[in-house]
Parts: structure tokens; sequence; C-alpha cells
């Protein structure tokens, strides 16, 4: 089968846009330094958990054997992945003292350089100049703001994970591959589920030279990583196990079944009956008193909880599988249409990360509609300009997602359209929120600009 060559002309974008590309690199950092300058490095409630992952690294006393087991229904070396808390021990050994800030700004830093990467991508793609500047800077107004000022995995997951689609979409050699699948075994790391995600990015993979090649190289390294995880929990407990995430993340998506009177526990084994009197009652909130009550009652380790749960999750999908996808899709919300362009909720998302309790009103829109009501001339503009900023962004995210499938468009916005869609298909039957979006964001920017025209004929300037 000939393989047809797929790569827009965009010119030879090597030496030009260099002044746009240092302009995005000045101006997508500022959003937020200034957030940084307002609320400092945000605590959020599991950072905890990762920083106490971090100190167990650096003193040298993560558990194993039985010790690690019977430490409690989660402990935390088993729960997370050990990438981010391993960054954390670094900065902390290196800056005692200012490891928070020092975190913070190569978060932000590395973020700085997916913005410039995002700009050079659109031009090679056939993005005008406008529209690629754009596609750099529309990120920097949005979610991945509260998330680079934040103690938390999303931020440099971001950036591997948009980095390897980057270097995919830019480059059609077997290189750009091989760069693509370390960054992703990096975020393998931080996100045990990357390696599923990664089949996403396969197609895109396949559209350059060499695509066998480019398509082992984007996918073995995160495997390995994942293999070398589950081996070093193995040498710990005795057993094949990347995370015990699971015993959360897929009691999650039966939440809202439960809400629905859906008998999803409706066993007559312990795990049900407590799921029942946990979960059943309290929701989300009970979670944790199931694990709480099956790990002292019947003796049930993280592996054995998280072995439980997603029994359960495949149980549900069996016996209502039209609850189950109803409650799948209405996960999916309209903000997350919302995310190329959301500077008001932003700022009211960074109030309510940073604060405890913070609730703004400067985005509730019924709020807002009763002070209009009483003449409030403030309410009227912010009612404005937060329906006009978000139909902005749902407008770029149709964009992104509408204009790559019309007639004459290139291939390889389309391939950034696939992993979009990839990434938000494993997570939403499971849990989706916004900050497992920020990927997304500069990959639909991408796809929306370099899709406004048609791509020009082939050329060869992209090999590597």
């Amino acid at each position: 089968m000939t393989r047809p060559e797929i790569w827009p002309a965009s010119g030879n974008v090597a030496m030009t846009g260099r002044g746009d590309t240092w302009l995005v690199v000045l101006l997508a950092p500022l959003s937020a330094i200034l957030a940084l300058a307002i609320f400092g490095p945000i605590w959020s409630p599991d950072t905890g958990g990762y920083v106490e992952y971090a100190q167990q690294i650096l003193l040298g006393t993560i558990p194993s054997g039985e010790a690690l087991l019977h430490g409690g229904p989660e402990p935390i070396s088993l729960f997370r992945a050990p990438g981010y808390p391993a960054l954390l021990a670094g900065l902390q050994w290196l800056f005692p003292d200012a490891w928070r800030s020092a975190l913070v700004m190569l978060q932000i830093a590395a973020t700085t350089v997916i913005a410039a990467a995002t700009h050079r991508t659109a031009l090679r793609l056939g993005a005008g100049r406008v529209a690629a500047i754009a596609a750099a800077l529309l990120p920097a107004t949005g979610f991945a703001v509260v998330m680079q000022i934040a103690i938390l995995t999303d931020a440099l997951n971001a950036v591997l994970f948009t980095g390897a689609a980057l270097a995919l979409a830019a480059w059609r050699g077997a290189g750009a591959a091989v760069l693509a699948g370390v960054l992703l075994a990096a975020a393998t790391t931080i996100r045990e589920a990357t390696p599923i995600m990664a089949v996403a990015f396969l197609p895109l993979a396949w559209m350059g030279a060499r695509p066998l090649a480019r398509m082992l190289a984007t996918m073995v390294p995160s495997l390995l990583v994942l293999a070398a995880l589950m081996g070093w929990n193995h040498d710990r407990i005795g057993r094949w196990v990347v995370t015990t995430t699971a015993e959360t993340q897929l009691v999650y998506p039966l939440v809202p079944l439960l809400r629905h009177g859906v008998p999803v526990y409706a066993g007559d084994d312990q795990f049900d009956r407590v799921a029942r009197e946990t979960v059943g009652r309290d929701g989300f909130a009970g979670i944790g008193a199931l694990h709480d009550r099956m790990f002292q009652e019947a003796g049930m380790t993280a592996p054995e909880l998280s072995a439980a749960a997603t029994a359960r999750y495949f149980r549900a999908w069996r016996d209502f599988p039209l609850a189950m996808l109803r409650a799948t899709v209405e996960d999916f919300r309209v903000t997350y249409l919302e995310m190329p362009f959301q500077p008001l909720d932003t700022a009211a998302n960074l109030v309510v990360y940073a604060e405890p309790g913070g609730s703004p009103d400067f985005v509730k829109l019924d709020r807002l509609w009763q002070h209009s009501l009483r003449g409030n001339l403030g309410a009227m503009l912010l009612i404005v300009l937060i329906a006009l900023s978000r139909a902005i962004g749902i407008g770029i995210a149709l964009a992104g997602l509408v204009l790559p499938w019309l007639p004459g468009r290139g291939w390889p916005a389309r391939g950034l359209w696939m992993i979009c869609v990839g990434l938000v298909g494993v997570y939403l039957p499971v849990h989706l929120e916004p900050r497992y979006m920020v990927p997304v964001v500069p990959l639909l920017c991408i796809a929306a600009a370099a899709s406004l025209r048609p791509a020009a004929v082939p050329h060869e300037a992209l090999s590597v």
C-alpha cells in the first residue's frame, strides 16, 4: 500500500516567525507569574500525599512487604506513581527552604517552552501568523494557569503529554517519535494511565516516514516504564500492580448511578454491604470510610481494595450498560469546551483552589443577573464579558474539533484531534476534571489554527 504524503506545505518556517516565538515566550508566562505573586504556590488537598511520598524518598523510608500492605488502606507509595514525588524530593534536597517556589517556577518555565513549541508547530502545519500566535497564547488564559502554580502533577504531565504530540505533529521523521516516546515514558512516571492514552498517538506516528518505527518508538518506552513500575511493586509486595488508585478512581463513576437508585453494590459480600452503607449514603465523601472499614474490619489491603473496586466497575458496565453510558455522557460538561479562552473563569478558579472555601460570585451568572435587575451596571458588564469569553472558548474548541475534517485540511491536525479525543475517551468513563483537560487545550488550538484554510501541496521541509 502506498502511503500518500500528508504534511501540509507551510513554507520554510525554520528561519521565519522567530520574533513572534520570542513574543510568545515573553507573554505566555505573565498570567501565571501574576497569579503566583497574588496567591503564592497553591497547596491542594492532594498535595500532602505527594509531599509525604517525597519525604519517604528523601529519608529512605519507603516501606515494603507487610509494613507497606498493613500500614493503611491507601499507602501513598502504592497509591501514587513515583515520578512527581521524586521531583519534589530532588527540589527539597536542593532548595530546602524554597522548594515550593522552585517547583512552581519550573512548571511555569516548562509550560512556556510548550507555548513556544505550540507556536512553531502551528506555523509548520500551515497556520497563519496571527492564528499561530493565538494558538500559543490562548492556553495562558485558561485553567493551565491554576495548575502551573499548584503543587500537583497536572502542569508537568501536560507539558510532557502535549510535548509528545507536538513532536509527532511538527516532524515526520523517526527522531521525533523517539522524543515523543521519551516524553510519554516520563509522563508514565507521573500518570500511570499514560500508556493507554499513548494508543491515541499512534495514528499521528503512522503519518510520518518509517511509520512502523515511529509507532514503536512512540509506544514502547511508556510500556517499559509501566513494566518497571510493576516489577518494582512486585519486589515490594509480591503483586503485579502499578498503583492502587483504582480503589478510589473506579468508585467515582459508580456514585452517579447510586444517586439514581441503580443497585451497583447489590451483592451479599462484605464489600458491597459496606459500600452501600458508606458510598451509597454519602457519595464521594463515603469512599474514604469504605476503605477504612474494609481495611479494619476485613483486613483488605490496598491491592485487594483496588481489585475489588475494579471488579465492581466492570460488573456495573456488564449489568447496567445504559446507566453507565448515561453517567459517562453526563460527566462531560460544557465548561470543558470553554477552556480555550476563559480568563474570568480562570481568575475564579484561582480563588477556589488557593482559598479553602472560596466561592467567587463574579462568575456566577444567576447572582450577577439578580444584581443586574437592580440596576448594577458592573454586574451587567460582567455578564456580557463572561458570556462573550465563554462563547469564544466554545467557538475555538468547536473549530478544533470540526475544521480538521473539512475537505483539503492536513492530516497532522487530524492526528492531534485523535489525541484529544483519545484523552477524553480514557478519562470520561471513569472521572473527568478540568485539570485532566489541560493537555488538550493547546492541541485543539493548533488543530483549529492549522485548519482555518485548506492545506497546500506537500513538501519535504519537515523531514528529520
